[in-house]
C-alpha cells in the first residue's frame, strides 16, 4: 500500500473543504483548515505536505496573505510549494493580476 501525498485544503466552508476532498481524496491525503492563519501554522509544521488549494476569502489571514505568506519564507519546501488560490469569477483585474504576481 502506497502513501498518498498530503493535500491542504483551505475554506471557510466546510461544505466547499468537504466536496474538493471528496473529488480529490483517491488522488491525496487530506488535511483541512478553516482560516489562514491555522493553515499557516499546518504548513509550517506539515513538511509532508505537498500542495494547498485555498479560497480566497478566509478568517485571520486571507487567500492573499497566505499565499504572500509561503512565496516569502525562507523555507523553499515552502517557496516552491504548489499554491492554487481559488476563487469565482468575482475577482477584479486587480486581484487576479495580485494572484499572478
Amino acid at each position: 500500500m502506497s502513501v498518498l501525498p498530503r493535500l491542504l485544503i483551505v475554506d471557510h466552508s466546510r461544505v466547499v473543504r468537504l466536496s474538493l476532498a471528496k473529488h480529490l481524496k483517491a488522488h491525496f491525503h487530506i488535511c483541512q483548515e478553516s482560516n489562514g492563519e491555522s493553515a499557516w501554522q499546518t504548513l509550517i509544521l506539515d513538511p509532508a505536505i505537498v500542495a494547498v488549494v485555498s479560497g480566497k476569502a478566509l478568517s485571520r489571514l486571507d487567500g492573499f496573505g497566505l499565499l504572500e505568506k509561503v512565496r516569502a519564507n525562507r523555507l523553499l519546501r515552502l517557496k516552491r510549494l504548489p499554491f492554487f488560490l481559488v476563487s469565482s469569477d468575482s475577482l477584479t483585474d486587480e486581484e487576479r493580476q495580485r494572484a499572478r504576481d
